[in-house]
Protein backbone atom coordinates (compact mmCIF):
# COMPACT_ATOMS: atom_id res chain seq x y z
CA UNK A 1 0.00 0.00 0.00
CA UNK A 2 1.19 3.10 -1.02
CA UNK A 3 1.90 6.00 1.37
CA UNK A 4 0.38 9.57 0.35
CA UNK A 5 2.74 12.14 1.26
CA UNK A 6 -0.25 13.87 3.49
CA UNK A 7 -0.15 10.72 5.27
CA UNK A 8 3.93 10.45 5.89
CA UNK A 9 5.58 11.89 9.48
CA UNK A 10 8.47 13.57 8.38
CA UNK A 11 11.21 14.56 10.67
CA UNK A 12 10.12 17.80 11.48
CA UNK A 13 6.86 16.69 12.13
CA UNK A 14 8.29 13.62 14.42
CA UNK A 15 9.87 16.17 16.35
CA UNK A 16 6.93 18.39 17.10
CA UNK A 17 5.18 15.27 18.54
CA UNK A 18 7.73 13.94 20.67
CA UNK A 19 8.30 17.27 22.12
CA UNK A 20 4.28 18.00 22.49
CA UNK A 21 4.19 14.45 24.51
CA UNK A 22 6.98 15.06 26.93
CA UNK A 23 6.46 18.71 27.55
CA UNK A 24 9.85 20.01 26.66
CA UNK A 25 12.64 19.14 24.24
CA UNK A 26 15.52 18.79 27.81
CA UNK A 27 12.87 15.79 28.10
CA UNK A 28 13.77 13.82 25.43
CA UNK A 29 16.76 12.48 26.41
CA UNK A 30 14.92 11.08 29.31
CA UNK A 31 15.19 7.20 29.49
CA UNK A 32 11.25 6.99 30.49
CA UNK A 33 10.02 9.38 27.73
CA UNK A 34 9.93 6.28 24.77
CA UNK A 35 9.47 2.71 25.38
CA UNK A 36 12.14 0.45 25.18
CA UNK A 37 14.72 2.84 26.30
CA UNK A 38 14.75 0.96 29.89
CA UNK A 39 14.40 -2.41 31.57
CA UNK A 40 10.83 -3.62 30.38
CA UNK A 41 11.20 -6.93 32.07
CA UNK A 42 7.93 -7.02 34.01
CA UNK A 43 6.04 -5.15 31.76
CA UNK A 44 2.22 -6.37 31.72
CA UNK A 45 1.36 -8.81 28.86
CA UNK A 46 1.14 -6.39 25.57
CA UNK A 47 -0.85 -5.89 22.33
CA UNK A 48 0.75 -3.69 19.60
CA UNK A 49 -1.46 -3.19 16.58
CA UNK A 50 1.07 -1.43 13.17
CA UNK A 51 -0.92 -0.35 10.77
CA UNK A 52 0.65 -1.37 7.22
CA UNK A 53 1.86 1.61 5.43
CA UNK A 54 2.80 4.31 8.81
CA UNK A 55 6.12 5.52 9.01
CA UNK A 56 5.99 5.05 12.73
CA UNK A 57 5.68 1.28 11.98
CA UNK A 58 8.92 0.29 12.74
CA UNK A 59 9.41 1.71 16.22
CA UNK A 60 6.08 -0.56 16.98
CA UNK A 61 8.21 -3.35 15.64
CA UNK A 62 11.23 -2.16 17.50
CA UNK A 63 8.72 -1.80 20.83
CA UNK A 64 7.64 -5.42 20.51
CA UNK A 65 11.23 -6.76 19.49
CA UNK A 66 12.30 -5.28 22.89
CA UNK A 67 9.14 -6.45 25.02
CA UNK A 68 9.97 -10.15 23.79
CA UNK A 69 13.58 -10.07 24.40
CA UNK A 70 12.33 -9.44 27.77
CA UNK A 71 10.22 -11.98 28.43
CA UNK A 72 6.91 -10.10 27.83
CA UNK A 73 4.03 -12.04 26.69
CA UNK A 74 3.01 -10.34 23.65
CA UNK A 75 1.02 -9.84 20.96
CA UNK A 76 1.90 -7.96 17.52
CA UNK A 77 -0.42 -7.73 14.50
CA UNK A 78 0.17 -5.65 11.30
CA UNK A 79 -3.19 -4.80 9.98
CA UNK A 80 -2.87 -5.43 6.12
CA UNK A 81 -3.88 -2.69 3.71
CA UNK A 82 -3.87 0.17 6.35
CA UNK A 83 -2.20 3.25 7.01
CA UNK A 84 -2.11 5.09 10.54
CA UNK A 85 -5.09 6.29 11.63
CA UNK A 86 -7.27 4.12 10.44
CA UNK A 87 -8.92 3.03 13.82
CA UNK A 88 -10.66 7.20 12.72
CA UNK A 89 -12.62 5.50 9.74
CA UNK A 90 -15.15 3.68 11.16
CA UNK A 91 -16.96 3.13 7.91
CA UNK A 92 -13.18 1.49 6.68
CA UNK A 93 -14.07 -2.27 7.16
CA UNK A 94 -10.06 -2.33 8.21
CA UNK A 95 -10.93 -0.23 11.45
CA UNK A 96 -13.54 -2.76 12.73
CA UNK A 97 -11.09 -5.90 12.06
CA UNK A 98 -8.66 -4.37 14.16
CA UNK A 99 -11.38 -3.52 16.75
CA UNK A 100 -12.42 -6.89 16.81
CA UNK A 101 -8.76 -8.11 17.04
CA UNK A 102 -8.31 -5.41 20.26
CA UNK A 103 -11.59 -6.95 22.08
CA UNK A 104 -10.36 -10.22 21.09
CA UNK A 105 -7.11 -10.15 22.88
CA UNK A 106 -8.63 -7.80 25.43
CA UNK A 107 -11.21 -10.93 26.64
CA UNK A 108 -8.92 -13.58 26.03
CA UNK A 109 -8.77 -16.30 29.12
CA UNK A 110 -4.90 -16.30 28.22
CA UNK A 111 -4.57 -12.52 29.99
CA UNK A 112 -4.96 -13.88 32.96
CA UNK A 113 -1.85 -11.96 34.09
CA UNK A 114 0.39 -14.98 35.95
CA UNK A 115 4.18 -13.80 36.30
CA UNK A 116 5.99 -15.89 34.42
CA UNK A 117 8.73 -17.72 36.79
CA UNK A 118 12.16 -16.72 36.34
CA UNK A 119 15.70 -19.24 36.30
Amino acid sequence: MALPDQARFHPEFLEAIHINYVGEATELSSSYAFPGTHDLQGMPPTFILNSDADDLRSSGEQFASELASAGVDLLMIRENGTRHGHLNEPENPSALRSLQRVKAWLTSDLLVGVPHETS
